[in-house]
């Protein structure tokens, strides 16, 4: 090759890896109404982007947001076919992503490792994670000021052997940290992967292995954790009777200060001061009777002193109450409850329809809240609140709640079923549970003063809806993203026609996940498969015509719709329904690791064991859109299978 040609080939290559178009991006629903971190991937076509491309953000007021980018996909060339990204934006109705030549160095997240102790700095909390022992988070600081500390995971087994005896017995467990990695250091997003498994405090048994991601955003107090367990007990024997996250909360005020509170329906939100100042009179102290109104409002309430003696006597006499708990055991019902001690009854405070899953304690000096992503979509959940009138109160969120029964993975029947009358595909040893997960996602927002009820109520729908950034249809489109699709044409009658049916199909089916109550931990995001027209209900008791799981792929349904869409709605449907089958549907050890089970009544009751329900492909949408990495290591297991 002569020099004319060799410097024609390298101004090729280097036209060939320059980009300089915009990609419009927008949220999936509403905007959101607080600053948050986010990530999402962005497609690119072949030769177009190199790997050390920078890009920027810009909102709609023009400012712009530094992006932390890293390749997710590539093409045979070494281009990037997707490229995650992440951000920390603010109330903006949309964005664009923007290639530049270089992005300025920014001062945002850090990651350090201090002896057995990892520390993640945001500019606004400072988190401490053991990579050892049973406490996953040791500290959780704002401007300094710890509001939480020895952040785990707890378990509690019922053993069943004298169930004939009407006697019952529980074995706790706790969390043990086998190893921690950080997958990503900033300086805009970080991200801890910590996995462990459950340690009986009795005997020392190790059980259901965990996964636990810890994600951070500079500049951001919050932190999102992503949590997944994988069954490996005995269907027989092991019945989970609880499964929970726990953080002690340091509480420094005295009582009347202290506060406790639960989002209920639609916003709504139940709220008290441990030691409540109302009476059978009105309080009044030093002459001023605004201060219950005041600590409802959660202002601080000065000190109760004998220089108001009568004042003192009544607010001796008002009671404090130390535990509180709110408890979905249906998807349609929560109540709330409260006591002053161990030895007395529990108080029914209220009740409601569906919780979005958030609770918080601490004083006007701080605490803590933590949010449940599809609380009563996913009952049996409890929020609960210990020690409020001791110097640690202690905040839980069960994934499964004590107050359900245990849950119980054995089969419906002892017999099989034969293959032309139910369709069940039953073989000895092969309808188990053992090897399949579940994951859940959490928010904890620590605060350093005491928020008001506005806050409270964002912090509640940011936790139950996250905020999901995304590329516009017409790019993906263009991009063609995940092969060949069109978007939405009703240029003509038959289009019309064809655009019609296709709402009505996913219409139906969220109309009959509402109607059916298809929800609870292991339901939620599966739909049945076969309707009975004898009966007039669906086949949930016959064999393969009862949970779909993926036959006939209804996840890609989902996708596409949503691709050609943006809607909200058909997101939220194809997310949890990717969710359940990459996880409830799929074995992830054992003699079946990286297969999953076709439709049945039991979601891992059919005998059929096959490759084709846990492929990767049932995950790639979720993970190059939103970049969850749960959603990676699952793709990444179905492939070292094969």
């Amino acid at each position: 090759m002569n020099k004319h040609r060799l410097l024609i080939f390298i101004f090729t290559v280097t036209n060939l890896f320059s980009y300089s178009q915009s990609v419009d991006l927008k949220w999936i629903g509403e905007t959101p109404k607080m600053k948050t971190g986010v990530s999402w991937g962005v497609p690119f076509a072949k030769g177009t982007v190199k790997k050390d491309q920078a890009f920027v953000l810009t909102a709609t007021a023009n400012n712009v947001i530094p992006v932390q980018t890293w390749p997710l996909a590539y093409w045979p060339d070494g281009s990037i076919k997707w490229m995650g990204c992440a951000a920390v934006t603010e109330p903006q109705q949309s964005y664009a992503l923007n290639p530049v030549a270089k992005i300025a160095k920014v001062n945002g997240l850090t990651v350090s490792k201090m002896q057995d102790v990892i520390h993640i700095k945001t500019g606004l909390l400072n988190c401490e994670i053991n990579t050892h022992g049973n406490v996953l988070v040791k500290q959780l600081s704002v401007n300094g000021k710890v509001m939480a500390n020895n952040g785990r995971l707890v378990c509690t087994l019922e053993n069943r052997e004298k169930w004939n005896e009407q006697t019952l017995s529980y074995e706790d467990y706790k969390s043990e940290v086998k190893e921690v990695v950080v997958e990503q250091s900033g300086p805009v997003r970080g991200v801890i992967n910590i996995t462990g498994v459950h340690k009986s405090v009795k005997n020392g048994r190790e059980i259901f292995p965990f996964t636990v991601r810890l994600y951070f955003y500079a500049g951001s107090p919050t932190v999102r954790v992503v949590h997944s367990f994988v069954y490996d007990g005995d269907q027989q024997k092991d019945f989970i009777k609880e499964l929970g996250l726990v953080f002690d909360v340091p509480m420094r005020e005295s009582d009347h200060n202290r506060h406790v509170g639960f989002s209920g329906s639609n916003g709504g939100l139940w709220s008290e001061a441990v030691k409540p100042l109302v009476g059978r009179y009105p309080f009044t102290f030093k002459g001023d009777n605004s201060f219950p109104a005041k600590q409802v409002a959660g202002e601080r309430i000065p000190e109760i002193t004998q220089l108001d003696s009568v004042a003192l006597k009544y607010y001796t006499d008002f009671p404090s109450w130390n535990s509180y708990k709110l408890t979905q055991t249906i998807s349609d019902a929560f109540t709330i409850s409260k006591r002053t001690n161990n030895q007395s009854s529990w108080l029914f405070a209220n009740s409601g329809s569906r919780s979005s899953g958030l609770a918080f304690v601490g004083d006007v000096s701080g605490g803590l809240a933590v949010s449940l992503k599809n609380f009563w979509q996913s009952y049996p959940t409890s929020l609960e609140i210990g020690n409020a009138r001791s110097n640690v109160a202690q905040l839980k969120v069960c994934l499964w709640s004590k107050e359900a029964e245990a849950m119980d993975l054995r089969h419906y029947d002892t017999i099989p079923h034969g293959l032309l009358a139910t369709y069940e595909d039953v073989q000895p040893g092969l309808s188990t549970p053992l090897g399949v997960a579940r994951t859940s996602e959490l928010t904890l927002f620590p605060f350093d003063q005491l928020p008001d009820r506005q806050q409270i109520s964002a912090m509640a729908h940011q936790g139950a809806a996250p905020n999901q950034l995304i590329c516009t249809p017409e790019y993906l489109h263009a991009q063609k993203a995940f092969g060949t699709w069109s978007l939405p044409d009703r240029s003509n009658d038959t289009k019309v026609w064809i655009e019609n049916q296709l709402d009505s199909s996913v219409l139906f089916y969220k109309r009959a996940i509402e109607e059916h109550h298809w929800y609870g931990y292991w339901n939620y995001g599966d739909v049945m498969h076969t309707y009975d027209p004898v009966r007039h209900m669906w086949r949930y008791d016959i064999g393969g015509f009862a949970w779909d799981n993926t036959e006939l792929a209804p996840g890609n349904w989902l996708w596409y719709s949503f691709l050609r869409t943006g809607d909200a709605d058909i997101y939220k449907m194809a997310e949890a329904m990717t969710r359940h089958t990459s996880e409830v549907d799929c074995y992830h050890i054992g003699e079946f690791k990286g297969m999953g089970s076709r439709h049945n009544v039991s979601h891992w009751g059919c005998g059929a064991k096959e490759g084709r329900i846990g492929q990767a492909a049932w995950k790639r949408q979720y993970y190059y859109l939103t970049t969850d990495e749960r959603s990676g290591d699952l793709m990444r297991e179905s492939l070292a299978k094969y």
